[in-house]
């Protein structure tokens, strides 16, 4: 396992294999063993975090000639609320948790899997764009919005299991539209951090093209390895992202 994840090589085949899946996504069989799983997605964390690092930097520069200035509120927000280890624990383990549910889990389709997206998906929709407020406020009637996201999944959970056997054969035949409506989503829901305006709105997948990088990786992991793997890509890279951003302030 070391020697491939030293192994130059291992980075650029894996990383043409993500470019020629997000061509033509498919769904296989998962056949991969865990230790390969394993390797992949450390190797995957590297290359997110280096596609982050340059797509982000890029943007960022073309944003600023541009002369839109594109603050992340959301973020700046969060430090003021919240403590150095408060910003770890909701940044690298309930936030990946959430967003990995909602916008990757459905991917391979179970009933459940599906129910459990559109519960969180919800829950998102009616924070943010109804309310105006932070996923984690529990003040601005947090307990209308839970219960609202869990009836619409219990809906979606029965309609699933109905038509399960359609959904399976729309899932394995629409998997290509269904992965870049999931990096598309990831996209523009983290436009919401942002203080809003049409340059802004228009311009959102140049500002969140670091988002839109990483639910596509993240993506790929989550169809051909498993959620874990996915989710552990998320937790792994923001932990390191926040780390950095704690000790440099």
């Amino acid at each position: 396992m070391l020697l491939n994840i030293l192994n130059p090589k291992k980075y650029y085949f894996l990383f043409i294999e993500v470019i020629n899946f997000l061509r033509n996504p498919y769904l296989n069989e998962n056949n991969i063993g865990k230790k390969n799983r394993i390797t992949n997605t450390i190797i995957l964390i590297v290359i997110k975090l280096i596609l982050a690092i340059i797509v982000g930097f890029i943007s960022r520069i073309i944003i600023w000639n541009i002369g839109i200035q594109a603050e992340n509120i959301g973020f700046k927000n969060a430090e003021e609320l919240y403590t150095s280890f408060e910003l770890l624990v909701i940044g690298a383990i309930i936030f990946p948790l959430l967003e990995e549910t909602g916008f990757r889990l459905y991917l391979r389709f179970r009933p459940i899997y599906l129910s459990l997206s559109s519960t969180v998906l919800c829950y998102y929709f009616i924070t943010k764009v109804i309310y105006k407020t932070n996923n984690l406020d529990i003040n601005n009637d947090f307990i209308i919005r839970v219960v609202i996201s869990i009836f619409l999944g219990i809906l979606v959970f029965l309609i699933s299991t109905k038509y399960q056997k359609h959904l399976q054969k729309f899932w394995k035949t629409n998997i290509r539209w269904i992965l870049y409506f999931s990096i598309f989503l990831f996209g523009f829901v983290h436009i919401l951090n942002y203080e809003l305006s049409i340059k802004v709105f228009l311009l959102f997948p140049l500002i969140t093209l670091p988002q839109l990088v990483s639910g596509a990786l993240m993506g790929f992991a989550r169809i051909n390895y498993g959620f874990i793997y996915g989710l552990s890509m998320h937790m792994i890279s923001n932990f390191i992202y926040l780390s950095l951003l704690i000790l440099i302030k």
